[in-house]
């Protein structure tokens, strides 16, 4: 596929999402330029720039991902495909508590 097509783009905008890696990891991962990511991200998928990776450790095969949604919502999707949306505020102490508690109701 070729590279300078939105195409091609849209593709490795989905792969990131989907991957949990920063921007910074993704690129390197897949042995992409990091400039061409940035200008394709301006192009088509502007509500990429405000991604962050959240950091956390995998303690449970039952959890998936993590990560911040731009529009100020963390969501977590869990295995199942259930996902929980917590708002930016939420002490991130109590999601811990919540999905320690989950996690012992499925064991």
């Amino acid at each position: 596929m070729d590279r300078n097509s939105s195409a091609f783009w849209e593709n490795q905008f989905k792969k990131f999402e989907a991957s949990g890696l920063s921007k910074m990891q993704f690129c390197e991962r897949n042995k992409i330029s990091k400039p061409s990511f940035f200008k394709w991200q301006n192009i088509l998928r502007p509500d990429l720039r405000n991604h962050k990776k959240v950091h956390h450790q995998k303690q449970s095969s039952s959890f998936v991902s993590l990560k911040e949604i731009p529009t100020e919502k963390i969501l977590i999707k869990l295995a199942s495909g259930i996902e929980l949306v917590f708002s930016t505020d939420t002490s991130p102490r109590w999601i811990a508590s919540f999905l320690k508690e989950l996690e012992g109701l499925s064991a």
